[in-house]
């Protein structure tokens, strides 16, 4: 009996494990960086006008072996940086938190569906003046 319990146990964290979270930027149109200069060498001076936190959630599929909704992480960038030039110390965090552990065990179980929590942060920047 044990045995059965430590097989279906070990099966379990082998399906949990199989998720994935894309990051596509193709939808910016502003120069995104997860540093506070690369992409803005050419710039002596730019002021952060806002930081922005946002999450979002990756639902899936037999487990996690196929995405059903996958956020479109370059137009929530977009959409958070409207008014600015470009984004720095742009952060993207897969996490899994207490809501996917709730929503995996009443929906995973029987429905094979489970969540993943992505949170995006970053600073919006405007160019005050450019390099001479």
């Amino acid at each position: 009996m044990s045995k059965k319990i430590i097989l279906l146990f070990l099966i379990i964290i082998l399906f949990f494990s199989c998720t994935q979270v894309i990051i596509d930027g193709a939808g910016m149109d502003k120069v995104a960086s997860i540093s506070p200069t690369t992409g803005y060498e050419d710039y002596a001076e730019y002021m952060v006008t806002k930081s922005f936190s946002t999450r979002t959630r990756v639902w899936y599929a037999l487990w996690g072996l196929i995405p059903i909704v996958k956020p479109d992480i370059g137009q929530i960038v977009k959409n958070q940086s409207a008014g600015g030039d470009g984004v720095i110390n742009l952060k993207i965090v897969d996490e899994y938190n207490i809501v996917d552990f709730l929503v995996d065990l009443f929906l995973g179980s029987s429905f094979t569906i489970t969540t993943r929590s992505v949170k995006i942060e970053g600073d919006v920047i405007k160019i005050k003046k450019e390099k001479k």
